[in-house]
């Protein structure tokens, strides 16, 4: 049985898009969701990182992509649950009322648990991490580790044994960052291209540092070489 493979991207609704990865004049009348559902098989809710979601709006959103069966959505854990780490059980809910409609609809295709490079593997952040598998039990989630220190092979466990897929992500290069891999410890495989611009913020552990400067054009701003493409084609067909 082949696996769906499906691309997409992070986020949809970005200024500098327009006339670039939206034609001219586009965006203005019609939405971006419908630009995505004819071009694309997925889509990763940025939104989401920041504030909970409105089930009324992701309701829409499901109805935008109608025309494609195949169309799935991610969407990232908000950030108070991975750069705060605060677990708080009025957050949890909120959280997955917002998500929830997507899941009923057979929309969602993962939960993305994105931590940032600070959050190394030690004790207290695994179990931090076992946490939240068991706070969002009845989703599908993903974790993005940016930190090396998460291939050992104690840490490969947990994400076998908690069947929490892990991301393979391409990232600029800095200290003990995650290097290219093609891992599979659950039903979902994911990967995430970030560029390789130097001047990057992932080796940044302030989140507002980070968050700031993730919305700067010229920090994103990476092209990839057919070369580096063909490199990760390899390792998405491993995965």
């Amino acid at each position: 049985m082949l696996a769906s493979v499906r691309i997409g991207t992070a986020g949809w609704s970005y200024p500098h898009w327009k006339g670039v990865i939206y034609p001219k004049g586009f965006v203005s009348g019609n939405h971006p969701l419908d630009f995505h559902t004819s071009h694309f098989s997925s889509i990763e809710i940025n939104r989401s990182f920041y504030q909970s979601l409105k089930p009324e709006l992701v309701k829409l959103w499901i109805k935008r992509v109608e025309a494609n069966p195949e169309f799935r959505f991610t969407a990232k854990l908000h950030q108070q649950f991975t750069h705060f780490r605060r677990i708080e059980e009025s957050a949890v809910k909120e959280f997955k009322v917002g998500v929830r409609p997507l899941a009923e609809a057979g929309k969602l295709g993962a939960l993305l648990i994105q931590f940032p490079w600070a959050f190394r593997f030690t004790a207290e952040n695994q179990d931090y991490l076992i946490r939240l598998r068991r706070e969002f039990r009845e989703f599908p989630l993903v974790a993005e580790m940016r930190h090396s220190s998460w291939l050992a092979e104690e840490a490969q466990g947990t994400f076998l044994d908690y069947k929490i897929g892990f991301c393979n992500i391409d990232q600029p290069v800095h200290t003990s960052a995650m290097p290219p891999t093609s891992l599979l410890t659950s039903p979902v495989g994911y990967v995430r291209l970030h560029g390789r611009c130097e001047q990057s913020p992932f080796g940044m552990d302030s989140l507002g540092t980070q968050a700031s400067n993730l919305r700067n054009n010229n920090q994103n701003d990476y092209l990839y070489s057919e070369s580096e493409m063909t490199e990760w084609a390899q390792r998405i067909e491993r995965v």
